[in-house]
Order: C-alpha cells, then sequence, then structure tokens
C-alpha cells in the first residue's frame, strides 16, 4: 500500500513540474542560453522566437476575422450610433446656446489656432463666388421669364409705377439741390450757344438769369406731373418687356457687366455685410429661438446622416488607411516580454493553471496505475 502511495505523489509530481515547466518555458528562458558555443536547446521560450511571426499573426487575425470592412460598415450603420452621435452633438450645441458664448468665441473652444476670421471669409468667398458663377454660367441663355418664377415677375412688374415715383422724386430732388441748379443752368446756356449767333443774341437781350428763371421752374414743375411719371413708367414697362425676353448673357453685356470683376465685387459685399464685427460678436443667445432649433433637430441630424453614409461608403478605404494590420504588429513588437508575458498569463490564467492542475492529475493517475501494476 505504502508502495502504491508513493508512486501516486511521484507521478502527480512529475506530472504537475513537466506541465509547469512546459508553461513557463512558453516565455523562458527570454533570450538563448549558451554552453560556451554551443546553444542550449529550447531557449529562448517559445513565444520569445516566435514574437515577430506571433505579431504578424496577430494583425492578420485582426483584419480578417475581427476587424473587417463589412463589420465596420455594420457598426457604422447602426442606426443606435447614429443616435449618440447626434445626441452628444445637441447636448454640445443645447450647451453653447445657454452659455454666453459668442461666435468669436468659438475657436477658442476648439482648440483653434491662427486668424480663424481671414479663413472664415476666405472660405466663404469660394463657396459665395462658386454658387454666383454656376447660377450665371447655367443660365447664359436663358431668359428672366426662364429663370425666376412667375410669382417673382409679376411682383417687379408690380413695383415699376413705385421705382418710377422714386426715380422721378430722386430726380426732382437733385435739380432742386444747388449741384443740380448749376447743372441746369449751364446745360440751358450750352443749349442756347448751340444754337450758333442768334443764341448768343438772345443771351445778351434778355439775359441769362431771366432765362434761367423762366425755364428752371417749368422743369422742375413737369417732372413732378403725374404725365410724366406715366410716361416714366410706360417707358420702364416696355423695358421691362424687353429685358424678360432676353439672355441673361445679354443683359449681363448692356449693362456693362464684367462676370469676373463684378463677382468679385458682389462676393466681397455680402462677406462683409455677414462676417462682420457686429455678427461675429453675437452671442448664441441672441439668434432667433427657431434659428437654433433648427440647426439642433435638423441640420444636426442630417449632418451627421451625410457624414455615417459617407463614412460608410468609404470602410474599406478608412481600414487601409488605418492599416490596422501593421498597427497591431508594430504595438505587439514593442511590447516587452516581460509585458507580454503578462498580458497573455492575465488572459489566460485559469487555463494555464487548469493545465498544471491536470499534469498533476494525470501524473497521479498514471502512478496509480503504475503501482497496481507492481502489486499484482
Amino acid at each position: 500500500m505504502t508502495h502504491l502511495l508513493v508512486s501516486i505523489i511521484v507521478g502527480a509530481v512529475i506530472g504537475g513540474l513537466t506541465n509547469m515547466l512546459a508553461v513557463k518555458m512558453l516565455f523562458h528562458p527570454f533570450k538563448p542560453v549558451y554552453i560556451g558555443k554551443w546553444r542550449l536547446p529550447f531557449t529562448p521560450g517559445l513565444i520569445p522566437k516566435r514574437r515577430e511571426e506571433i505579431a504578424e499573426k496577430l494583425g492578420e487575425l485582426v483584419m480578417t476575422h475581427l476587424i473587417t470592412a463589412d463589420r465596420l460598415q455594420n457598426k457604422i450603420n447602426d442606426p443606435e450610433l447614429s443616435r449618440q452621435i447626434s445626441d452628444r452633438l445637441q447636448q454640445s450645441f443645447r450647451h453653447y446656446v445657454n452659455s454666453e458664448i459668442t461666435v468669436t468665441d468659438v475657436p477658442d473652444h476648439l482648440n483653434s489656432c491662427g486668424e480663424w476670421t481671414g479663413h472664415l471669409k476666405k472660405a466663404a468667398g469660394i463657396g459665395i463666388r462658386g454658387v454666383i458663377d454656376h447660377f450665371l454660367d447655367n443660365n447664359k441663355s436663358a431668359s428672366l421669364e426662364r429663370i425666376f418664377p412667375p410669382e417673382v415677375l409679376e411682383s417687379v412688374e408690380k413695383r415699376l409705377g413705385d421705382a418710377a415715383g422714386f426715380l422721378i422724386k430722386e430726380a426732382a430732388g437733385y435739380l432742386e439741390s444747388p449741384s443740380g441748379i448749376a447743372r441746369v443752368k449751364q446745360g440751358i446756356e450750352q443749349f442756347i450757344q448751340d444754337r450758333g449767333m442768334w443764341g448768343e443774341l438772345v443771351l445778351k437781350l434778355i439775359g441769362r438769369q431771366h432765362i434761367f428763371k423762366q425755364i428752371y421752374p417749368e422743369m422742375v414743375r413737369s417732372v413732378q406731373t403725374p404725365a410724366f411719371k406715366r410716361a416714366v413708367t410706360e417707358w420702364l414697362e416696355m423695358k421691362w418687356g424687353e429685358m424678360k425676353d432676353k439672355p441673361l448673357e445679354e443683359i449681363i453685356k448692356r449693362f456693362g457687366l464684367d462676370q469676373k470683376k463684378d463677382v468679385s465685387q458682389m462676393t466681397q459685399w455680402i462677406i462683409d455685410h455677414l462676417i462682420s464685427e457686429k455678427t461675429i460678436s453675437t452671442s448664441f443667445k441672441q439668434l432667433p429661438p427657431d434659428v437654433l432649433g433648427y440647426v439642433a433637430d435638423c441640420v444636426i441630424p442630417q449632418a451627421v446622416s451625410a457624414g455615417i453614409r459617407l463614412a460608410s461608403e468609404h470602410a474599406g478605404q478608412i481600414l487601409d488607411m488605418l492599416d490596422l494590420k501593421k498597427m497591431v504588429t508594430d504595438q505587439v513588437s514593442t511590447f516587452s516580454l516581460s509585458e507580454l508575458e503578462y498580458l497573455i498569463f492575465s488572459i489566460s490564467k485559469k487555463e494555464l493553471r487548469m493545465i498544471t492542475d491536470l499534469g498533476y492529475f494525470l501524473g497521479g493517475l498514471i502512478g496509480f496505475v503504475q503501482g497496481l501494476f507492481f502489486l499484482f
């Protein structure tokens, strides 16, 4: 019986220590051991010896089985992800709205560097000019009737009378101004002098001042009469009717406009009024509530959806740019052997312990069988 017990204990110790040594030899020794010029077998350990290959295989495993383009695309298209991103952005936006932050403070909160106002104006200028140029280039041969909806054209036609009244009022105001009076007097004298000798004779007989006093009041009065307003209105209606049927390119040439120069000036005027010190110094609280609500409830979700859709369409390219295989390989290769050992043992501690325990069990079982064999 003692012989049987000794056989079991010896077998268990040998089996357990053998498996424990095998587990340790996965990592130890970290470096090859030499006796003279002869390298001791099984040194270094299995994992230190094949660390580069293991790192590369881990990278392939991640790219081939764990993080693939299809899985990344499915994750990106997950509605829950879209909802979480939208909620987070909406919360951040409402935080800014409820604070005293102004438009000029946004770059500081975003850790922006440089003179951002200039970049903003430049970007806005490129966008506005692009829109205007695109509109003009695509509608050069189209008439105003084809470009604008009928209600817009009707609205312009209804206001031609108001435009005539405005022009007449401005003309009368100019005629009654010092510069207008001087210009009228000069024009009357020039008209009479152009008549030659008889004109000079009229000026000498009647006198310049007397002629001016007779003609000037009549000019001012005639400009302000309803008949003159009707005449100007009819002239505007006639010109408007002609203009509606002409191509946009011809209208631009008739007014002597230079697309490149005038579009640049128009763009600059828009930018100066949109991105002024007053507008960029306005706090978000001062913006209209409906605008803020539209940004929070419509713009942000739509922007998130567009971004997710774009990321989903290019999931494969994103993975290629990230190069996860190389990232994992490089990261594992940079681990020290002690860190790698700790990582693997922390993950597989129970399993490796079971291997040792299994060695004890199998060794004891073999010892038991051997002991029975020698007893009988």
